[in-house]
């Protein structure tokens, strides 16, 4: 099967290098005898060939599939459990954002699963707005205090230009109807965009 020199005692194949690598003990550098005749290979084809060379070692003709232990099937259990619990959670973030809703309808404003009176707004925090599209809400709480809400542009509606900015158009409604503090950056120290 490969081209072999003796050296010591010792069986080296030769590489494509000419480099010479120990043979294992047992193993022999001869084609085994049911692959050697090219004429019954031709006649028999590669496959009779298998048989009879797995037939002689006493091979399986069709090895067997990759027997599991223990360790490795309970490892595709844990992984699978692990899995599931993160698609469970994909799932529930999923259906949570899909109601959500963000509208201005005559002095009140529905964000982020409550709906609040726009007067009940004490500050709007907008440094966050123009490049991320978010925005903090300060709401005055009736039992006293107050209570940050988050309204998320991306969420409620975009900024597409296709769609006429539906966030931004919202954003802008709800700063007319708004008189309370505002905290935005300056314009003159925003850095240009490309």
């Amino acid at each position: 099967m490969w081209e072999s020199q003796e050296r010591d005692g010792r069986v080296f194949v030769l590489g494509s290098k000419g480099e010479l690598y120990p043979l294992p003990e047992g193993v022999s550098s001869a084609w085994p005898d049911a692959i050697r005749v090219w004429e019954r290979l031709k006649r028999d084809g590669w496959n009779a060939a298998w048989i009879k060379y797995s037939e002689e070692r006493r091979f399986p003709v069709k090895p067997g599939e990759h027997p599991y232990d223990t360790a490795a099937v309970r490892e595709q259990w844990i992984a699978g459990t692990v899995c599931m619990i993160l698609a469970a959670g994909c799932l529930f973030l999923l259906l949570r954002t899909l109601r959500r809703r963000m509208s201005i309808d005559e002095g009140y404003l529905t964000v982020a699963g409550r709906t609040l009176r726009i007067e009940d707004i004490e500050r709007i925090d907008l440094r966050k707005w123009k490049l991320k599209g978010l925005a903090w809400l300060h709401v005055r709480k009736p039992s006293g205090g107050t209570m940050k809400l988050r309204a998320d542009g991306m969420t409620y509606g975009g900024f597409s230009k296709a769609q006429d900015e539906p966030a931004e158009r919202l954003m802008q409604n709800l700063l007319s109807q708004f008189d309370g503090e505002i905290i935005d950056y300056d314009e003159r120290t925003l850095p240009e965009k490309d």
